[in-house]
């Protein structure tokens, strides 16, 4: 049989276990709200340039460098593929970012 102490350190556990999944949970919303508007973002930039965005990937070059891997379509529906690099210190889903590659593109 389980003692008062141990019943409470079994309660305390699980709301601490809760508490960090519940943050978790928050923290993964976060960045997916940031993936998913940065997309928006630079979809709307390149369309204003004529072009479609079919995807784009993110990673990392020499120096830390960011970089976009960028799958758009022209105006005369060519698919064509351009990476994109800028300062690895800039948040990768920033608007200047979104801006910086659709610029590069178009």
């Amino acid at each position: 049989m389980a003692k008062p102490n141990d019943d409470f350190a079994l309660l305390l556990a699980g709301a601490v276990f809760g508490a960090g999944a519940a943050l978790a949970a928050a923290a993964y919303l976060t960045n997916e709200q940031k993936r998913s508007h940065f997309f928006e973002s630079l979809a709307r930039e390149l369309d204003g340039r004529g072009l479609r965005l079919i995807a784009a990937t993110f990673g990392r070059g020499s120096g830390n460098r960011g970089i976009w891997s960028v799958t758009y379509q022209t105006p005369r529906s060519e698919t064509r593929v351009r990476r994109v690099q800028f300062d690895g210190e800039v948040e990768p889903y920033a608007d200047v970012v979104a801006h910086q590659v659709a610029a590069a593109l178009g």
